[in-house]
Parts: structure tokens; sequence; C-alpha cells
């Protein structure tokens, strides 16, 4: 009797105590509101890239944007390019890693984007795999791109900004990488350092 209750409560701890382990040792990202450079620095970088990616992809009706940023970690992404960031002192750098932005209508409004959630994300990936031009969600047609955004690396000073975008519309088809931004008076401009990119 004494082995079988011990066996019992082996189970539960074992059972009971891995989905703190591994809360522990894995911490949930959390969704945040954004401050107003947050908001400037992704409406400049929109107002930027997405003709420039209409252009890639044939002008489509809508590029898609997926409704939440990604983690960015710039120490691991910019470890082979560190020139772009030669005298900046990133404020906190494992904020971007820990934290997430959902990304709202006030940003995708007038810009010819559409946001999509993570199903619809999943729908338009295997589209883009399987070399498809558009796919279904639902009973909305997703035309076969997605642009992602990164959560955005601050300076100390706030007058630099660090972000990554992903932009994919096809097996040979997308670009990416990490773009500076500088702040002149209360606009963000992009910087003419250069930085970490690809073209497929």
């Amino acid at each position: 009797m004494e082995a079988k209750q011990l066996a019992a409560v082996v189970l539960l701890v074992t059972v009971g105590t891995t989905p703190l382990a591994l809360t522990w040792a894995k911490p949930a990202r959390r969704a945040v509101l954004m401050t107003k450079d947050e908001r400037d620095l992704y409406a400049a970088l929109l107002d930027l890239y997405v003709p420039v990616f209409r252009k890639l992809t044939g002008t489509p009706p809508f590029i898609n944007l997926a409704n939440a940023t990604t983690p960015l970690d710039v120490g691991r992404e910019v470890k082979e390019d560190k020139e772009c960031l030669r005298r900046i002192i990133l404020d906190d750098p494992k904020r971007t890693i820990r934290q997430v932005h959902a990304l709202d209508a006030n940003l995708v409004s007038g810009r010819d984007l559409r946001l999509v959630d993570s199903t619809q994300q999943s729908a338009i990936l295997g589209a883009i795999g399987h070399g498809m031009s558009a796919t279904t969600s639902g009973q909305l047609t997703l035309e076969a791109n997605l642009l992602q955004l990164s959560e955005i690396a601050l300076d100390k000073t706030h007058g630099f900004a660090a972000i990554r975008y992903t932009f994919s519309c096809g097996n040979v088809c997308g670009r990416g990488g990490i773009v500076i931004f500088e702040k002149s008076g209360d606009e963000w401009r992009e910087s003419d350092r250069q930085c970490v990119g690809w073209i497929s």
C-alpha cells in the first residue's frame, strides 16, 4: 500500500511541476501598449516599404500584415554586421525579446494593408509554400503575401531604433532585414546605416 501511495505522489509531483518548470524556463511574452515613438516608427516603416512590396508582388489589393509583432534579439541577429549599430547603445535590449505588441486598425488605415491573425497567417504561408497566388481563410480570400514586423529596439536617447521586417510573397519572392531609423525633429526617417538584409 505504501509503495502505491509513493508512486502516486511521485507521479503527481512529476506531472504537477512540469508545466511550472516549462513556464519558468521560457517566460510567456506579454502584449503591451505601444508608445508614441513605437507607433510612429511602425507607421514610418509601413509608409516606406508597403509601396515597394506592392510593386514586388504585382500590386495586389492588399499586403497582409501579421496582427502582432515578433520578438527581436538585436545582439544575436546583428552579430555579423555590428557596423550598423556603431555608437548606438540600446536601451534594455532584453525587452524586445520578452514582449510583443498587437498591431491595430489605426496602423493599417489608408495603407493598403490587411491585418491577419495567426490562423490566416498559417493559411497564407501554406499557400506561399505551395506556389499558390491566393488562399481562403473562412470566407475571406487572402493574397499569398505576408509582412511581419518585429519589436522595436530603441537606443538610450530614443534617437535611433532598429526594426526587423520579413516580407514573404513566394518561394523565390521576398525580402527582409533589420532597418535602422533615426529621429529628426519629431519624425523618424530611415538611416543610411546598412544593416542585415536579404532578398529572394
